[in-house]
């Protein structure tokens, strides 16, 4: 029986070669594409945790933001803004975490000007657990929001759904790393260096 290869090395075996690259620091049409899909999959999202929550609460409509003066509206944004703030530091500690588990070395944390990033640079990290990596922010989030939306109040709930929206629609990149994950071989290893990701394949005889 085959060894059970570890979930994340700093040295590749000579076997693995690099196969594909996706660069979001040259790519820009793809970086651009990705942030235009994050927009629609924001509306989709949006409505759909609203009807979920409506469903589930038993709610024929869910209030809307009340502001009646300018307090109130630069409360609101200052709400925003700090919530925009928590939602990077959340979504990133999330891959972080993950980064970690999988390597026991801390993880490193960026800031784009379209988007943020949590990396591990010197580590290649095996396709199924890189995958739990991907999908931390929005598992962790977005369960812990709809756990949350069961017992707040109502007032609460536009907020919470717009906090659990954002941070769906910011993954669109690891949804997308998702999708080209499932195309390759188990065997394969992932470095992340954050806006920088290269797959490793094992070399074949053909190859």
């Amino acid at each position: 029986m085959e060894p059970t290869k570890p979930l994340a090395l700093q040295t590749l075996p000579e076997i693995y070669q690099p196969q594909e690259t996706i660069d979001l620091s040259k790519q820009k049409k793809l970086a651009l594409g990705l942030n235009l899909a994050g927009m629609g999959l924001f509306v989709v999202i949006f409505f759909s945790f609203i009807f979920i929550v409506s469903i589930v609460r038993g709610l024929e409509s869910l209030p809307l933001f009340n502001i009646t003066g300018s307090t109130e509206a630069w409360l609101f944004l200052l709400g925003i803004l700090g919530g925009f703030i928590a939602l990077i530091v959340l979504h990133e500690a999330a891959h972080g975490l993950f980064f970690w588990i999988y390597t026991r070395s801390m993880p490193i944390f960026a800031m784009k000007l379209s988007y943020a990033y949590a990396a591990a640079p010197d580590w290649y990290i095996r396709r199924n657990a890189y995958r739990v990596v991907a999908m931390a922010p929005i598992l962790i989030i977005t369960g812990l929001g709809l756990l949350i939306c069961l017992f707040a109040p109502v007032s609460w709930l536009m907020g919470l759904i717009l906090f659990m929206s954002v941070n769906f629609a910011s993954a669109v990149g690891d949804l997308y790393v998702m999708l080209r994950l499932w195309k390759v071989p188990e065997s394969t290893y992932i470095q992340d260096a954050g806006d920088r990701m290269t797959f490793f394949h094992e070399r074949t005889e053909q190859s």
